[in-house]
């Protein structure tokens, strides 16, 4: 099944079980069904009804809830009247049906018949198998139900919780006013009524002779004469034959460019249109859009999908066709109209059309090239699949292949030890095809998107923004069409482009944390530098040139990606004192950036001179406002010398930008001098106020950003004098450059706070309170050190002065000291439940300078991080006995309570605690310690004794055996397990191949919780056999670890003597049979015929990890067999109502099945033709 024209097809993805108790879904409901008794023939419920007892709204409500939340009890109901029309590909009829969305899905015919059933009487499990018994198909009803229901093609429309949330969510927000704004600017439509009805009288009056042979001839012999009339007239070099320019003006040549590209547009479109007429097919809408900001037409061809794949190629290529005839008439006649103005026009509409008919063609782009070559490769999603797999696996892939020829070399040099066992890796397999086409389209499109945009970027500024400003300085209605014009074309273009930049700003940001780059704020200011002095040389080299306009665009953008990131860095400075210099810089940047984009425009230097200036009065403002933050009195005596030095040095840049601007403007009075003069001289007085601000960061994190900043300041008023003289562009783009660099490492180093690099030592066996106390101390030490890392030693020690302070005049009977919280024995003397109020009492005013410090949103990370860092056993205690008391124990609750479900969910997946209950694993998880190792470190050494067991919660752990490979260990993968309940030394040596994060349980504690709160911990061993059982029958084998605990959980272990009959023929069982150990016969009893004697024939002999029963449940019928066992048997039953479940939510469960049913089948009908 799959769907078209952009609709989404919403496949169910297996139901997850886990250990008992399981929660709902499908095992509960399969639960439910096991427990129900079987129902008869007997109907017993009409007797409540004869009696009149009617069951509570109480059991009503349950029962409706029961089976709203089954899926197998679903009734779904088709919505009437769709049309399916039926399209024959590749041997197969598959139908394909419109949704009343307008997208196009295509059904199987047994999907299709199943679709039609959907009455509202039956259920999903009826349904499935129904179409079984036409078909002998076990098709995966719960994905077909979904797709039709999430397409609106069932009664039940879709809820989409999520999706509303989502929207919510990013409602208001820039990066959604931005994509909406792009969207109109790239897809506004404007519908026109009666589209169909106008093609379709086209196509009766004489458009059907366009689809002839004899058309087609005729049109190929002009295609080919317009192609050499038009390569003539580029060759001849008469004036006629311009692009841009009609008879030497401008103005006309624009307008007649504009025309003819309409009509090349219309007649495009109204090719599609008459293909779709001419295989008998609807149009649905039609009219013109705004396309990247320039009007063009369009028609809703999407109805042809219900059509061949032949009729789907033919109305993709009538479009290029079309351009390419009309090209190439018009190529003809402007050949033989040299002189004319009609030979002009001709060339223009020639010139449109044939690159309209090239770009249209291009298969690269999502054009009519494109959607020919995925039908004729039978690949729809080409693009976007060929895309995801040049991003990311296909250099996984090449990784590994080079890795593995590498190896290879390595062996055959003698420099590598033979060792081996080497797990198979797919992407060292070869290419298939299907990866080489994604790596060859993926590659030529991302490589012709870059040149693309370069060549774009050409033709705009050569083609549009020059004819543009050329008509702005004509006469009053050339200035008028060419102001349209930059209203019209030019500046959508740019908002776009502005967009753009916007997003990609956020985007870097959000690279740069998630890989980590926040803790390294040096090398991203390496990288910022690099960058911004390489864009600089390439201004200073192109400035003389056509290219100048690239310095020009490069200002403006950066000063943008600088505004995008500074404010994403003032939330989290709100409350701080250097809050008003944010706001500020802030200013700052935003006229920066204006001023860089008046300098783009043709008008008068002044302008951009004066918003200049103005940045500058906000950068004096932000160099005051920043000094007061900070204590001059701890100020070194170096360091204030500095400051005076730089106050005294910024009296001669002020008089150097005097005489430069008195050299420039030598006519211009005092005051006028003085005003030009003066932005420079703010510049370096805003050195010297925020040199001490550096000075105070020198030991923190924060200190790259703010020297980039202070250099950005430096060469931005450097650049100011240089432009007085009309030589600062590429100090303009330097400075740019590094103020951009500076707030994107400001933002990056904010937005990864975390307390990583400490980890607390885990002391076992201390007291509810000690363990507390412990808490407050670490979460102190953690609050400080964050602070001082990101802010420097200055900073921390403010913090430590001012709370030295608070604890004398509170009398908490707390010492703070540094890192350190020394709690007085009268503290200690208290009940535990008021140690805790006094202990979240001085973390509220701890929290409170932090915020007074480094702003309220930095406060609530560093308390985050202080917190996350804890060791469990003291996070718990701190989250019940301290945090309640503090304002932000929301926040850390919830925080605590994501981690604490992720660590349940992980202890769920250990194999040896599968039959713990949710306390008991609560017991475990409270107890475990969190344990790093780095790369290459040894976990636990062979013959060792075993202290504990360790659980991998991230990395990846190898087991060796001498120089041998004979395990990776990962996520939920448990050390040490066997050693310690059989009292052996460890067998392997375990060694992190990558750095690992690892739950650690001492030995003496886990057969403490086995004894006293976890009893079946140790008793997950059998189920852990069970378990590895299912995985090894070839049906359950791709099935996701979580379903088969699912199914560990509600099997039964069975064991028969030998020649015992497991299943009897004609007897219904209900249960479906995987044998563990032991040999079973399956035998046929033929009923006595014609007086010949009733016999039994043998069938099949089967043995471990084979099974049984399932062609009672695939039948819906008796057993049409018995199974013997020949031996002691044992078996795990599980009943039909589980298996069942995995077919409906699981395809490839049920095409297994179906693939083993049916070859069981023929083989007992062979059985019986034997006879």
């Amino acid at each position: 099944m799959a769907t078209f024209s952009g609709a989404t097809t919403h496949e169910p993805q297996p139901t997850a079980a886990s250990a008992q108790p399981l929660p709902g879904g499908i095992w509960a409901a399969v639960r439910q069904r096991v427990a129900e008794p079987p129902v008869t023939n007997v109907q017993v419920f009409t007797i409540p009804h004869e009696r009149g007892v009617r069951p509570s709204e109480e059991q009503r409500l349950w029962t409706i809830l029961r089976e709203r939340t089954n899926p197998q009890l679903y009734r779904p109901h088709a919505i009437p009247d769709v049309a399916a029309d039926p399209v024959v590909e590749g041997g197969q009829t598959y139908y394909i049906v419109r949704t009343p969305q307008g997208a196009y899905i295509r059904l199987t015919e047994a999907q299709h018949e199943v679709w039609r059933a959907m009455d509202g009487t039956r259920t999903i499990a009826e349904l499935g198998l129904d179409a079984f018994r036409r078909h002998s198909l076990i098709l995966p009803i719960g994905e077909l139900v979904a797709t039709l229901k999430a397409e609106g093609l069932l009664l039940d429309k879709p809820v989409g919780v999520y999706r509303a949330i989502n929207e919510a969510l990013a409602r208001g927000t820039t990066r959604t006013w931005g994509r909406r704004i792009r969207r109109v600017l790239t897809g506004a439509t404007l519908t026109l009524p009666g589209i169909d009805a106008f093609y379709s009288a086209i196509y009766r009056w004489g458009g059907r002779l366009l689809f002839t042979r004899v058309f087609a001839v005729l049109a190929s012999i002009i295609a080919l004469a317009g192609i050499i009339a038009f390569g003539l007239a580029m060759s001849s070099g008469a004036e006629t034959y311009e692009v841009i320019r009609l008879n030497g003006s401008v103005t006309l040549g624009l307008a007649a460019l504009w025309a003819v590209t309409l009509l090349s547009f219309v007649i495009h479109e109204s090719a599609h249109a008459l293909a779709v007429k001419h295989f008998g097919r609807t149009l649905t809408r039609g009219g013109v859009m705004l396309y990247y900001g320039l009007p063009a037409a369009f028609v809703d061809t999407s109805d042809i999908w219900r059509s061949p794949r032949s009729a789907r190629i033919i109305v993709s290529a009538a479009g290029p066709a079309a351009d390419l005839l009309v090209g190439s008439l018009a190529a003809i006649a402007a050949y033989l109209t040299p002189e004319a103005t009609i030979g002009a026009i001709a060339y223009k509409l020639a010139f449109t059309s044939f690159v309209s008919s090239v770009f249209n063609l291009n298969p690269l782009l999502e054009l009519d090239g494109y959607y020919i070559l995925v039908d004729l490769m039978r690949m729809p999603d080409l693009r976007r699949q060929a895309l995801a797999y040049v991003r990311g696996p296909l250099w996984d892939k090449l990784g590994a292949h080079l890795r593995m020829q590498s190896m290879h070399w390595m062996r055959c040099t003698s420099r590598r030890p033979q060792a081996t066992t080497v797990n198979l890796d797919e992407r060292t397999l070869p290419f298939s095809r299907q990866e080489r086409v994604f790596a060859l389209y993926g590659a030529a499109t991302a490589l012709y998107t870059a040149l693309a945009i370069i060549g774009a970027a050409w033709f705009w500024r050569a083609q549009i923004l020059e004819p543009a400003l050329e008509l702005l300085r004509g006469v009053w209605w050339q200035q008028v069409i060419g102001a349209l014009l930059i209203l019209i074309v030019v500046l959508p273009a740019v908002a776009a482009v502005l967009l753009a930049l916007w997003e990609a700003g956020q985007t870097t940001v959000g690279w740069l944390v998630r890989r980590g780059y926040g803790r390294q704020p040096g090398l991203l200011s390496a990288f910022g530098v690099l960058l911004a002095i390489s864009a600089s040389l390439a201004v200073l080299a192109t400035q003389e040139g056509g290219w100048r306009w690239v310095g020009l665009a490069l200002g403006p953008a950066l000063w943008i990606v600088a505004l995008n990131a500074l404010l994403a860095v003032r939330p989290y400075y709100r409350g701080a004192a250097i809050y008003p210099a944010i706001l500020a810089l802030i200013a700052t940047t935003a006229l920066a950036g204006l001023a860089g984009i008046a300098r783009m425009l043709p008008i008068s230097p002044g302008i951009w001179v004066m918003l200049d200036g103005l940045a500058f009065v906000g950068l004096l403002i932000a160099g005051f406002t920043a000094l007061l933050d900070v204590d001059l009195r701890a100020a070194p005596l170096r360091e204030l010398l500095g400051t005076a030095v730089l106050l005294m040095a910024a009296f001669a840049i002020g008089g150097a930008a005097l005489f430069s601007a008195q050299a420039v403007y030598p006519t211009a009075g005092a005051l006028t001098l003085l005003i030009t003069a003066a932005p420079a001289y703010f510049g370096a007085l805003a050195l010297a106020l925020l040199l001490q601000h550096l000075f105070g960061l020198a030991d923190s994190r924060m200190v790259w950003a703010w020297a980039l900043l202070w250099a950005g300041v430096l060469v931005k008023t450097a650049g100011y004098i240089a432009d007085l003289h009309g030589r600062g562009l590429a100090l303009d783009v330097l400075g740019s450059g590094l103020w951009a660099t500076a707030w994107l490492v400001h933002l990056a180093t904010l937005r990864h706070l975390t307390l990583s690099e400490f980890r607390w030592e885990h002391i076992p066996n201390m007291s509810e309170s000690d363990r507390l106390a412990r808490a407050f101390q670490l979460t102190y030490h953690g609050c400080y050190e964050m602070l001082h890392s990101v802010y420097g030693e200055r900073r921390a020690r403010a913090l430590d002065d001012r709370m030295d302070i608070l604890a004398a005049t509170a009398d908490w009977d707390v010492t703070l000291d540094h890192e350190r919280a020394r709690i007085g024995a009268q503290v200690r003397t208290l009940p535990i439940a008021e140690q805790g109020a006094r202990f979240a009492e001085v973390l509220r005013y701890i929290v409170a300078e932090i915020e007074q410090i480094a702003g309220a949103a930095f406060a609530r990370r560093c308390i985050q991080a202080a917190y996350d860092a804890l060791p469990w056993p003291e996070r718990e205690t701190a989250s019940r006995l301290c945090f309640p008391d503090t304002p932000w124990a929301r926040e850390l609750s919830s925080s605590f309570g994501d981690i604490r479900a992720a660590r349940l969910r992980l202890l769920r997946q250990v194999d040896i605690f599968l039959n713990c209950d949710d306390g008991e694993l609560e017991a475990l998880a409270s107890s475990v310690v969190e344990q790093t190792c780095a790369v290459g470190a040894t976990v636990l050494q062979s013959g060792a004794p075993v202290p504990g067991i360790w659980i991998i919660e991230a990395g990846e752990i190898i087991a060796r055996r001498g120089g041998r490979i004979v395990a990776e260990l990962h996520r939920g993968d448990v050390i040490g397990v066997e050693e310690v309940l059989g009292g052996k030394p460890c067998l392997y040596t375990y060694r992190a191949t990558v750095a690992s994060s690892l739950l650690y349980l001492p030995a003496d504690e886990f057969f403490r919780l086995t004894a006293e709160r976890a009893p079946h911990a140790a008793d997950g061993m059998e189920s852990v056999e069970v378990l590895r059982l299912l995985e090894r029958v070839p049906l359950f084998a791709d099935l996701p670890r979580n379903t088969l605990r699912g199914l560990v959980a509600i099997a039964e272990q069975r064991t028969y003597p030998a020649r015992t009959v497991v299943v009897r023929q004609g007897t219904p069982s209900g249960t479906f049979f995987i044998i563990r150990k032991g040999i079973a016969a399956v035998v046929h009893r033929e009923a006595a015929t014609n007086g010949a004697p009733a016999t039994t024939r043998p069938i099949a002999r089967l043995g471990p990890q084979e099974f049984f029963g399932e062609l009672e449940l695939l039948r819906n019928a008796p057993p049409v067999a018995s199974v013997v066992a020949l031996t002691p048997l044992t078996v795990l039953a599980l009943p039909h109502a589980a298996i069942q479940a995995l077919v409906h939510s699981d395809g490839g469960v049920s095409r297994r099945l179906e693939r083993i049913g049916s070859g069981r089948l023929k083989a007992l009908e062979g059985a019986e033709r034997g006879r």
